[in-house]
């Protein structure tokens, strides 16, 4: 009568061990799918394995690869052709040279198939070059209708990168394994934007939008954490050589991280005044103005941080001179024409419009911190 019962039991242990070993069977394939899912979307967002590129960087997009393909085919196409022309040429000189005992070949005067091959291969070589390439063109002239769209401001000598959260940056910041479309516009030369690893450039316009879109796989460690290079290869003026940037691509969540980051600092009560002004400044001052007494385009900002310090003036282009302070900054900054400093063009472009009034604020609290640090220590 004991074995039936502990027989009952057993086959009862005997079940639930099994159906446990089942489940855990059953979790344990669905972690590894999990975990070979997110390899393969690590792996899709990842540049492919560096091949030999010459002397161009790594592949950092999805195009880079179609447009490298199209320079090897017509590199490769005028490299044969070359040897091919001059080899023949040189081989003829030697063949046909003058020398005693030799008389000159008579030289047919038409020859049908000759000519037919010599036009036709060429005609049908370049034809293909300008199919791949306008194919390739127009894929990059139309971009996904997803695509996550920056707007980015060219001025002389400076890159300004505004986000749809709000957040501003001189850098330019991407996600990786998404499309992402450049809106640009000028405010006032031609510039133009490359970005040599994505394989993507195109001229910036004064008074209209021009655009492009790429798709940036993940670089490696280190050229995460230093960024790729971005130029501007249109001469813009004297500080063209220095309109540079750097873009950091990464996965999706840093992204979205990093963004809200920038949109947030004006009201990070952890960063002060004047940190959020240097900030700024090197957003859309640093181009042109040190923070020292020396000049790069325009003046540099101690000469008049002091002066507001000291309570002395700045003479002006139109002999008059003022005493500078608060309202004369912000009006520097909204209508920099109305008051041109002595020994200076009329050149700086207004930021009516591009800088908030916190903005402002903040950076007029980081010209006065220059010469008297005090102003820019509390919120």
């Amino acid at each position: 009568m004991l074995y039936a019962p502990i027989s009952s039991v057993l086959a009862s242990a005997a079940s639930a061990a099994h159906a446990a070993a089942a489940e855990g069977l059953t979790l344990a394939s669905a972690a590894a799918q999990q975990a070979a899912d997110a390899g393969a979307a690590a792996a899709q967002l990842a540049a492919p394995t560096a091949g030999d590129n010459l002397f161009f960087p790594e592949q950092g997009s999805t195009i880079a690869k179609e447009i490298d393909d199209v320079f090897y085919f017509i590199l490769w196409v005028s490299i044969i052709s070359f040897v091919g022309c001059i080899g023949a040429g040189v081989w003829f000189m030697w063949r046909y040279r003058a020398r005693a005992g030799h008389r000159e070949e008579v030289t047919a005067a038409h020859d049908t198939r000759l000519e037919i091959t010599w036009t036709v291969i060429p005609t049908l070589l370049v034809a293909v070059m300008f199919y791949v390439g306008f194919e390739g063109f127009m894929n990059l002239r139309e971009a996904p209708g997803d695509a996550y769209t920056i707007n980015v401001t060219a001025r002389q000598w400076a890159w300004d990168f505004s986000y749809p959260n709000g957040a501003k940056d001189t850098d330019l910041h991407v996600p990786a394994g998404r499309p992402v479309k450049l809106l640009m516009s000028s405010e006032d030369v031609l510039h133009s934007l490359y970005i040599p690893s994505f394989r993507v450039k195109q001229d910036v316009v004064p008074g209209r939008y021009t655009s492009l879109w790429f798709e940036a796989f993940l670089p490696e460690q280190k050229d995460r954490e230093q960024g790729l290079y971005l130029f501007c290869t249109e001469y813009c003026g004297t500080d063209h050589w220095n309109m540079n940037r750097r873009v950091y691509v990464y996965p999706q969540a840093e992204f979205e991280a990093k963004i809200q980051k920038l949109a947030d600092f004006l009201n990070d009560p952890a960063i002060a005044p004047a940190e959020k002004g240097r900030r700024i400044y090197a957003r859309a001052c640093a181009s042109c103005h040190l923070t020292t007494d020396g000049t790069k385009i325009g003046p540099g900002f101690e000469i008049v941080s002091k002066a507001i310090k000291d309570g002395s003036s700045v003479a002006f282009a139109d002999g008059s001179s003022l005493v500078p302070d608060e309202n004369y900054l912000r009006e520097s900054i909204l209508v920099p024409g109305a008051k041109v400093r002595q020994g200076y063009p009329n050149q700086m472009n207004s930021f009516q419009g591009q800088l908030s009034d916190a903005e402002i604020n903040f950076l007029i609290t980081f010209i006065k911190s220059i010469s008297d640090p005090s102003q820019g220590a509390g919120q």
